[in-house]
C-alpha cells in the first residue's frame, strides 16, 4: 500500500514538473492573426510598388500567475503585443495569403515626346500654316475724272497753220507759196479710240507758176474749207493721231496777177457773182496725220486730193491738173 502511494505522488510531481517544464502551445481559439506590412523600394522612373511581405513580429510573456503543482495541468496565457507601426504604403498587386488586394493606381509620369518602338515610321504632322491675314485689294487704276471727261466729251477747239499747193502735172511746175489757213475744230468721241471730227476753215491759197526770167502767173484764191473726219488716237498722253475722210470747198473770190521781166501786166479781182455753184465748189478726200498731247495741244501734217476736174478757164478744156494741198497746223482744244 504505501509504494502505491509512493508511486502515484512521485508520477504526480513528474507530471507537474513537465507542465511547468513544457513550452506552452496557444490554443486554436486564441491564435491571432499574423499581420503584414509591407516595404517599399526606392521610387525609380516608372513607378512599381515592391511585393515583398515581412511578417510582424509576435512576442510572448509568460503570464504573472503562479502555478501550483495540482492533478490537471493549467494552459498560460497568451498576451500578444501590437507590432510598431509602419509608414502605409501603397497595396500591392500581390496577395497575402489567399485574399486579393486592391492594385494601386499608376501615378502618371511628366508628359514627354513618345519613344517609338524599333521598325516603326515616325511621321510628323506639321502644324497648319495659319493663313495671314489677307491684304486689302488695291483698287484698280481709273482714269482721273479730268481725263475721262476729256475722252468721251465733245470738245471744241481752234487751228491754223501753213498751206502750200502743189500740182501732180509733170508739165505744170510750180513754185513754193505758202498761204494760211485757220477755223474752229470740234471733236465728238464715239469712244475712247474714234471720234468724228468737223472743221470749219478760212483758206488762203496762192498757185505761183514757175519763175522763168523773172516772169510768172500767180492765182489767189480764198474759199471755205470743210473737212468731215474720223479721228482716231491710240496711246495715252501721248496720242498719235489719224485722220481719215474727205472734204469740200467753196470759193468765196481769186485774183489773177501777170508779172512779165519783173511788170505786173495783169491784175484782175473775181468775186464770182456771176459764176455757177458747181464752178465755185470743190471736193476730195484728205488723209492726215499727227500727235496729241495731253488731249490738249496737237501737231498735224494733212494733204487734200482733189476729185474735181477742172477747166482750163481759157480753152474750157479739163486740162488743169488735180491739184494736192499741203497742210502743217497746229491746234489746241478747250
Amino acid at each position: 500500500m504505501r509504494k502505491l502511494l509512493l508511486l502515484m505522488l512521485v508520477s504526480c510531481l513528474a507530471l507537474t514538473v513537465e507542465a511547468q517544464t513544457k513550452k506552452p502551445t496557444p490554443s486554436s481559439g486564441t491564435t491571432p492573426k499574423k499581420p503584414t506590412t509591407t516595404t517599399t523600394s526606392k521610387p525609380s522612373s516608372t513607378y512599381k510598388p515592391s511585393s515583398t511581405t515581412t511578417k510582424p513580429r509576435t512576442t510572448t510573456v509568460p503570464s504573472n500567475t503562479t502555478t501550483y503543482p495540482s492533478s490537471t495541468p493549467t494552459t498560460p496565457t497568451t498576451v500578444e503585443t501590437p507590432p510598431p507601426p509602419t509608414a502605409p504604403t501603397p497595396p500591392s498587386s500581390s496577395t497575402v495569403g489567399n485574399a486579393p488586394t486592391k492594385s494601386a493606381p499608376s501615378v502618371p509620369s511628366k508628359p514627354g515626346k513618345p519613344t517609338p518602338e524599333k521598325g516603326t515610321k515616325v511621321v510628323t504632322e506639321k502644324a497648319p500654316k495659319v493663313p495671314s491675314k489677307p491684304s486689302a485689294p488695291k483698287p484698280p487704276k481709273t482714269p482721273s475724272a479730268s481725263s475721262l471727261a476729256d475722252d468721251v466729251h465733245a470738245r471744241i477747239g481752234v487751228k491754223g497753220g501753213a498751206v502750200n499747193f502743189f500740182s501732180t502735172d509733170k508739165d505744170v511746175e510750180v513754185d513754193i507759196a505758202p498761204s494760211y489757213e485757220a477755223g474752229f475744230v470740234v471733236n465728238l468721241p464715239l469712244g475712247n479710240v474714234v471720234a468724228i471730227q468737223p472743221e470749219f476753215l478760212y483758206t488762203a491759197l496762192v498757185v505761183k507758176s514757175k519763175v522763168v526770167n523773172n516772169s510768172y502767173v500767180q492765182v489767189s484764191a480764198n474759199s471755205i474749207t470743210v473737212p468731215l473726219m474720223l479721228n482716231f488716237n491710240f496711246g495715252g498722253n501721248t496720242k498719235f493721231m489719224l485722220n481719215l475722210g474727205g472734204y469740200g470747198t467753196y470759193a468765196l473770190n481769186s485774183a489773177l496777177k501777170g508779172v512779165d521781166n519783173g511788170t505786173t501786166v495783169l491784175d484782175t479781182k473775181n468775186d464770182f457773182k456771176d459764176a455757177k455753184f458747181e464752178d465755185r465748189t470743190d471736193y476730195g478726200a484728205a488723209v492726215g496725220v499727227g500727235v496729241k498731247f495731253n488731249q490738249k495741244f496737237f501737231v498735224e501734217a494733212r494733204g487734200y486730193q482733189s476729185l474735181k476736174s477742172e477747166k482750163d478757164p481759157i480753152t474750157g478744156n479739163s486740162a488743169m491738173p488735180k491739184q494736192v494741198v499741203a497742210t502743217l497746223s497746229l491746234g489746241y482744244f478747250f
